[in-house]
């Protein structure tokens, strides 16, 4: 029994070594990476967790570092095949058998040792064409042959009649279609050709569809595809059948496309949902022949052709318009019988007859004298006269230096020293000052808000002592001059022109443009033209300086650099280095600068230098400028001067100067809503806070 009991033990002993020993080595290679490995003396070759083959290494195996091969212990002799696994390796040229890492054969490659991956013997390199050596089996392209390589050898080759076409690595070169070649590299799939949508497969089209409206590309690997049929687009496309106002056009919808479109002559009206868009109707006529039947009908002094309930023409009668009875038409007066003579009436004594001074006595002609430098009417009473000599423009300063102009550029600076108003006692009006008083007779307009212009003139000739005559009045003033300017003379005033302007947002029609060629006499001012926004131009700069060189204020109007207001004027009185010194009415501001007033910087647009011609103060030159520059005659009214039209230019830069009808600015000076104008109430009050502020230091 106990002889049982110690054979059981060796057979569980020997069981136990069978049933542990055995997986160990069929499993050797299920941890270990690619490579050859020691197990014992056995040199064995893993491959993905398998034995691939396994050599007696006769003198043993040797185990190497991590990560390099294990290989047979040498047995002496040519180490070379030592670590290598059996099979054919490159030494060199040759090409060695290894053979349990002992060298077994070796030939010479005659034209050298091709190396191949691992687990690949070895082999000697062709002598032949060398094309396919380091090449995967496959097809390749060679030129326009298609190559078929075998183990680095070429074992066959065609010629490929309309080229050979390159694929990507892993996909075999092919001849290319000797149709069309749109497909040749295109994956199978559709593909975009101009409007086309082809079919490729195998580098070939195999169909063809024409997109109607046209082919869309799509991303790589997606097919491309024809576009979808567009809706309609443009103004009808969004709209129901029927007639819809496009700005002034009437555009007939159907189907979301437009079917027509007529322009409307008196625009087009859009009517309330549901009821189509139609043309506006023609308005009614309007103005003085409106309500007249076709003929010649009198306006004020003017004789009106009306035609069609329009004004067909107009002209005005020397002698008066005749309004005759219902059924005639009416006409112009006739010229009165001429006088007996020119003395007919008048009582005895020198008048003036133009530029003669004629003595009357007992209602005939005694004599007659020419007046070489005009002849001057005084009050009644009094004995007209001839004017001796030409009026003497005031002496200059002591201490003023004559003006001179550099030019830089189209720019002309100004150097030396002249100020013809200080030391003379003359005032500096405030047109602020006559806030009730109308301009001319501009309804809405007043001196205060729009009669700077007035007030600079009325400076101008208080300095060359000139004096205006109104009534009984005689003398200096803002509102001596505006009362001169107003006074009317065959139905027009004497020294304002008729333009439209509106107040408070409501037309109107007045007579509120100085007539620049209206002047006292032996005063006449002649216009002058700035083009420049950023300085004076040259030319100008010296027409200013030989003005005041020759002790003559210049008459300048200009507008705000912010572009607060369109026109203002102002009397310049001098000039240095620093550039022009001006009397600034408004507010009242003596030598004061175009960047140191009440209101803002100033550029000059335009001004008139005063002339001394001795006669009856009426200048051909004087008055208002074209778009050039070139003056006006404007004596008629027709034309008004050029004003800085605040619809125009201030948005995009441009200057904007025009000659036509335009805002209330067109008075030649702030506006008569210029109270609500922030700016300018600021500048009012500061100046009312300046005021108050004297005051009270003077009263302490």
């Amino acid at each position: 029994m106990k002889g049982l009991s110690i054979l059981k033990k060796i057979t569980a002993a020997l069981l136990f070594l069978v049933f542990t020993a055995a997986p160990a080595y069929a499993d050797f290679c299920s941890d270990k990476v690619n490579g050859l490995w020691c197990n014992g003396d056995n040199l064995v070759y893993c491959q993905n967790g398998s034995i691939s083959t396994s050599d007696k290494c006769d003198c043993g195996c040797k185990s190497m570092p991590f990560g390099t091969n294990d290989q047979c212990e040498s047995c002496g002799g040519d180490p070379f095949c030592q670590g290598k696994m059996n099979g054919l390796w490159c030494k060199g040229d040759d090409l060695v058998n290894c053979q349990n890492g002992s060298i077994s054969s070796s030939q010479d490659c005659d034209c050298g040792c091709q190396s191949m991956e691992l687990g690949v013997n070895d082999q000697c390199k062709s002598c032949g064409d060398p094309f396919c050596q380091g090449k995967m089996n496959g097809l390749w392209c060679k030129g326009d042959d298609l190559v078929n390589c075998q183990n680095g050898s070429i074992s066959s080759s065609q010629n490929c009649d309309c080229g050979c076409q390159s694929m990507e690595l892993g996909v075999n070169d092919q001849c290319k279609s000797c149709g069309d070649p749109f497909c040749d590299g295109k994956q199978s799939g559709l593909w975009c050709k101009g409007d086309d949508l082809v079919n490729c497969q195998g580098g070939s089209i195999t169909s063809s569809e024409n997109c109607a409206h046209g082919c869309v590309s799509m991303p790589q690997g997606t097919n491309d595809k024809c576009g979808d049929e567009p809706g309609p687009v443009g103004f009808c496309s969004d709209k129901s059948d029927g007639l819809w106002c496009d700005g002034d056009n009437l555009v007939k919808c159907s189907g979301g496309n437009q079917a027509s479109s007529d322009n409307c002559e008196f625009g087009c009206i859009s009517m309330p949902p549901g009821t189509a868009d139609k043309c506006g109707e023609p308005p009614a006529p309007t103005g003085f022949c409106a309500d007249k039947a076709n003929g010649l009908w009198c306006d004020g002094d003017n004789l009106v052709d009306c035609q069609g309930a329009k004004q067909a023409s107009s002209q005005q009668c020397e002698f008066g318009c005749l309004t005759m009875d219902a059924g005639t038409p009416d006409k112009c007066g006739e010229p009165p019988d001429p006088p007996a003579g020119f003395c007919a009436g008048k009582m005895n004594g020198f008048w003036c007859n133009g530029m003669t001074l004629t003595l009357c006595g007992g209602g005939n002609v005694v004599s007659e004298e020419s007046c070489e430098n005009g002849c001057k009417t005084m009050p009644d009473g009094v004995d007209d006269t001839c004017i001796a000599s030409p009026i003497d423009p005031p002496d200059q300063p002591p201490e003023s230096k004559q003006i001179t102009v550099t030019k830089v550029g189209d720019c002309g600076y100004f150097d030396g020293h002249v100020n013809l108003w200080t030391g003379t006692g003359l005032p500096v009006w405030n047109q602020l000052d006559h806030p009730g008083v109308t301009l001319g007779t501009c309804d809405g307009l007043s001196i205060a808000t729009s009669g700077c212009l007035v007030t600079t003139l009325a400076m101008l000739y208080e300095y060359l002592g000139v004096e205006r005559t109104v009534g009984d009045q005689k003398g200096n003033s803002p509102e001596l001059e505006n009362q001169w300017r107003s006074q009317l003379n065959g139905g027009h005033t004497v020294g304002f022109a008729g333009t439209n302007y509106t107040v408070g947002g409501v037309g109107k029609w007045g007579e509120c443009l100085v007539i620049w060629s209206k002047n006292p006499p032996g005063v006449s001012l002649h216009g002058h033209y700035n083009p420049l926004a950023n300085c004076i131009r040259y030319q100008e700069a010296v027409a200013i300086a030989d003005s005041l060189n020759g002790a003559m204020p210049v008459v300048v109007g200009v507008h705000w650099v912010s572009g607060a207001e369109n026109q203002h004027w102002v009397l310049a009185v001098g000039a240095d280095a620093n550039g022009l010194i001006i009397n600034d009415p408004y507010g009242g501001l003596a030598n004061a600068r175009l960047d140191q007033n009440n209101l803002g910087d100033y550029v000059v647009d335009s001004f008139y230098t005063p002339q001394i011609t001795g006669g009856g103060g009426t200048d051909p030159y004087g008055g208002a400028f074209d778009e050039d520059g070139n003056p006006l005659d404007d004596d008629s009214g027709d034309e008004v001067p050029i004003i800085r039209d605040p619809g125009v230019g201030e948005e995009e830069g441009d200057p904007g100067f025009k000659v036509g009808e335009t805002e209330v600015q067109t008075s030649g000076c702030s506006a008569a809503d210029r109270p609500t104008d922030l700016v300018t109430l600021f500048a009012l009050l500061m100046l009312i806070c300046l005021i108050w502020l004297r005051k009270r230091g003077l009263e302490t």
